[in-house]
């Protein structure tokens, strides 16, 4: 990339005031921001067991204008509401694509409504702390909506079918896959049709999704070696065609999924 490039790509951060006190972000820096679709809204897993609910807004004053340069204003930042967890040990949250539920895991995975003033709607105890968790909404023309719950452990990926009722999820089964093997990152693409999992070794595999049979992996998956001494992200496109694949070494993979 050529630096002209860099320097047009860096121009635009911009200065953000915020509303409210935050607690201090993670040391370790991983999974700590998740954003609805609009990133309106940012949830930020902080020290202290705390989860940050925060709004966005565009200030809608005048732009800043500096040696006839015309600077656009920051957002403003304004704290809605704190999660608090006790006797837990948070690595990783997420948000569904519905952005109706809202995934905090640590020795279990506590799952609230942000739509629902953040209501408890389940928990889930693990026997180990997940590196990574993401949701889909797979179904949602039914009154009773169903959701996958995709869980990266060290033992495999784990993934719940819960479906919603009453404002509550029950659990209706759990699926395993990649038994034997640790997870280091799972992520649903935004439609829930497919799920993406690294893991430690640096396998990326892509797996079709479904809400209710068993995966089988001579159909529904594909996977390749990265060359990276670790994958630490993984995010589909909105146009869901594309999956990119951030790794520790400052590489970025970009493969196309395609559809038979």
């Amino acid at each position: 990339m050529a630096t002209e490039d860099i320097d047009r790509l860096c121009y635009n951060v911009l200065d953000c005031s915020i509303t409210g006190k935050l607690e201090p972000p993670l040391a370790r820096l991983g999974n700590c921001l998740a954003a609805n679709h609009n990133a309106k809204l940012v949830y930020c897993l902080g020290d202290n067991n705390v989860v940050m609910v925060l709004q966005v807004s565009q200030d809608a004053t005048v732009p800043v204008i500096q040696d006839d340069t015309s600077i656009p204003c920051g957002p403003n930042i304004e704290l809605q509401r704190k999660l608090q967890l006790q006797n837990e040990e948070l690595e990783c949250h997420c948000l569904s694509n519905d952005e109706n539920v809202i995934g905090i895991a640590g020795k279990s995975v506590h799952l609230f409504n942000p739509q629902l003033n953040s209501i408890n709607i389940n928990e889930i105890n693990l026997n180990y702390v997940p590196k990574s968790i993401t949701i889909t909404c797979h179904d949602n023309s039914q009154s009773s909506k169903v959701y996958n719950m995709a869980i990266a452990g060290p033992n495999g990926v784990n993934i719940y079918i819960l479906n919603s009722t009453n404002h509550k999820l029950n659990t209706h089964g759990v699926i395993n896959l990649h038994t034997g093997l640790p997870i280091a990152i799972v992520q649903y693409s935004r439609n829930g049709h497919y799920l993406a999992v690294a893991t430690m070794d640096s396998h990326f595999g892509v797996w079709k999704n479904t809400a209710h049979r068993t995966f089988d992996a001579m159909t529904d998956f594909w996977y390749i070696q990265v060359k990276t001494i670790r994958v630490t992200s993984i995010k589909f496109s909105p146009t869901r065609d594309m999956v990119a694949v951030g790794c520790w070494d400052q590489n970025i993979f970009l493969y196309q999924l395609v559809c038979n």
